[in-house]
């Protein structure tokens, strides 16, 4: 009678283990994701694709690769500090909830906050709902919140590359 308990112990831990693993797996593909009412929603990812939908809508994340040189914001010097309550991650996702205009380092605006995901320490994402004359593949991009600040002037977020490479990103995503 002991053998039979530990065999069906060993068994039950393995599945278990199992069906562990593949929540895991399917978590690393997708997002959970709340608006600015509280609402969750979970993400679909087709396989192999890094473009995903939420409530129907394509989406694709962008990577937190350091910025380019030449979209940098020349107002800074290379030594001089920037306010941390503006690139705070907690002010940038608070700032995100009330549904905030994002635009580039170099001005263009790309869309409003639409979407939230705090994923654990460090990997927090900003979906954002993209203009229709923005005219990418796609109707949402996820920022990685360390890729954004709090603009004080407006009271919006800004993505600290500029449009033309963030559009190439996004089409290298797409693109896989």
């Amino acid at each position: 009678m002991t053998l039979r308990k530990l065999a069906l112990a060993t068994a039950l831990t393995s599945a278990t283990a199992l069906a562990a693993h593949a929540d895991d797996a399917i978590m690393e593909k997708g997002h959970k994701l709340m608006d600015h009412d509280g609402v969750e929603y979970t993400t679909s990812v087709t396989s192999g694709s890094n473009v995903y939908t939420v409530e129907g809508r394509r989406a694709v994340d962008v990577e937190a690769a350091g910025p380019s040189q030449e979209g940098a914001n020349e107002d800074l010097a290379p030594n001089e500090p920037v306010d941390t309550a503006q690139t705070e991650v907690e002010n940038v996702l608070n700032t995100a909830r009330n549904g905030a205009v994002v635009s580039t380092v170099d001005g263009v605006r790309l869309g409003t906050a639409a979407y939230v995901s705090s994923r654990g320490p460090g990997d927090d994402l900003v979906v954002v709902d993209v203009s229709e004359n923005m005219d990418y593949d796609v109707e949402l991009v996820g920022f990685p919140a360390s890729t954004l600040k709090v603009n004080v002037e407006d009271q919006g977020l800004e993505y600290y590359g500029n449009e033309p490479d963030l559009r190439d990103d996004v089409v290298y995503r797409i693109n896989g």
